[in-house]
């Protein structure tokens, strides 16, 4: 039997290579469809005096210019090692370097999400403005009539979609930045329901997929408020089980106002407490609270500090 045919007869079908395919075929596919792209960004460097991020396309180095990531004064740190999208902007077939741009694609992607914004913001506006109202009632407003309104709006914003699912992109002490749709939404520490002294990353790591409210839009200046409040269990449906007129209760000061301070008897439920006038408490301070209102339908508790724990 001829050699030839013996190792083909023994070892059948295509033999495997290891080489690398050349990526700028696809680069070049892509800028002339304007198609988005996805990858992970690899580092961070310095051309011609400005930030690039690096994001690593086969035999191709792709860089994203500070002024086409979007990000604007911010750190570009802290997006090595995450996804994103890009449009390829320049491909240079010598160099083996192709130009991208974050903030282009980031922009296609979000305009539905601005156009949903746009019809959801009065809205939430009126919401905000009537759960106001709860506090300091209008005597032009009855208590039933406000309950309505606010059933009602609740029930249009859910329909519109003011729940929606985000990725967490970025965590600090304080506040989360959540990609909702294309749109680097901004979740401060006090929509996220945390105890005193708890923060941001006890509860939320970059990577995790979560359920946020819009919660405010700011359309003139393209800025997004997210919430976990109404995604997170509701503390307040357990409250009129919880607390009883002239319960003494634990809590702790975290905030004052002209007509008391508010007292945190558990995450996301809050005592209007007046203070003694011979006591100076700082924020922090533990303290021994009775309850003179009790109104969990109303989310409102009032109460007197009697003493330091």
């Amino acid at each position: 039997m001829d050699l030839q045919v013996y190792r083909d007869a023994l070892f059948p079908g295509e033999k495997k290579t290891f080489e690398e395919e050349s990526y700028l075929p696809k680069l070049y596919t892509a800028m002339a469809s304007k198609a988005i792209l996805q990858g992970k960004v690899a580092g961070l460097e310095r051309h011609d005096k400005e930030d690039h991020l690096v994001i690593h396309l086969g035999d191709v180095k792709g860089l994203v210019p500070r002024s086409e990531t979007g990000a604007g004064d911010d750190s570009l740190t802290w997006y090595i090692g995450r996804p994103v999208l890009f449009r390829v902007m320049k491909v240079d077939r010598q160099s083996m370097v192709a130009l991208l741009s974050i903030r282009e694609a980031e922009e296609v992607v979000a305009e539905p999400t601005w156009k949903d914004m746009e019809k959801l913001a009065p809205l939430l506006d009126e919401y905000r403005s009537l759960l106001r109202k709860r506090y300091k009632p209008d005597d032009g407003v009855s208590r039933s009539e406000l309950e309505d309104r606010i059933r009602v709006l609740e029930s249009e914003l859910a329909g519109m979609g003011w729940i929606r699912e985000g990725l967490v992109e970025q965590v600090l002490p304080n506040l989360a930045i959540v990609n909702v749709g294309g749109i680097h939404a901004r979740l401060p520490r006090a929509e996220m329901g945390l105890g005193y002294g708890e923060t941001a990353d006890r509860l939320l790591s970059v990577g995790d997929k979560i359920d946020v409210r819009v919660h405010r839009v700011d359309l003139a200046e393209k800025v997004v408020i997210v919430s976990l409040r109404g995604v997170r269990p509701d503390p307040w449906v357990y409250a009129s089980r919880r607390y009883e007129w002239s319960g003494m209760y634990l809590g702790t000061v975290v905030q004052y106002t002209e007509t008391g301070a508010w007292v945190e008897l558990e995450p996301g439920v809050r005592c209007l407490a007046r203070v003694p006038l011979f006591k100076s408490l700082p924020v922090g301070s533990r303290v021994i609270v009775r309850l003179t209102v009790v109104s969990p339908k109303r989310r409102f508790l009032r109460g007197e500090i009697l003493r330091t724990a």
